[in-house]
């Protein structure tokens, strides 16, 4: 169970880190999906940095402090539901959906690993 929760802390801290840096430093693709789904440019930015900083978080939480990664991973999982409904918001495409719903589960899913130790 302990290798699963470290790779499991693994992907989501690629996975978070990749997304908020994209957010925080205004690569344009980003920026597309912020205009569509209608979030102020500063409220980007700060999501971007809680999902960098939950990101370390998750990987902190797996090899030192498993109540960081537990709060860190349940960010994530917040953070992801949110993401999910401004898509489904705007009607966008299945697929843009699907993405944040996965990472919020294997969110909740390496919290519950920590919780279980």
């Amino acid at each position: 169970m302990r290798v699963a929760q470290i790779g499991l802390a693994g992907l989501l801290c690629a996975s978070f880190m990749l997304i908020g840096l994209a957010k925080v430093s205004g690569l344009p693709a980003s920026l597309v999906v912020r205009d569509r789904v209608g979030v102020p440019p500063r409220l980007w930015t700060v999501i971007g940095l809680l999902e960098i900083l939950g990101a370390f978080g998750v990987v902190v939480g797996a090899f030192a402090a498993p109540g960081l990664g537990v709060a860190a991973a349940v960010g994530l999982a917040v953070l992801s539901a949110g993401a999910a409904v401004s898509h489904l918001r705007v009607h966008d495409a299945p697929a843009a959906v699907a993405a944040p719903v996965v990472l919020g589960i294997l969110a909740a899913v390496e919290a519950a690993l920590l919780l279980t130790g």
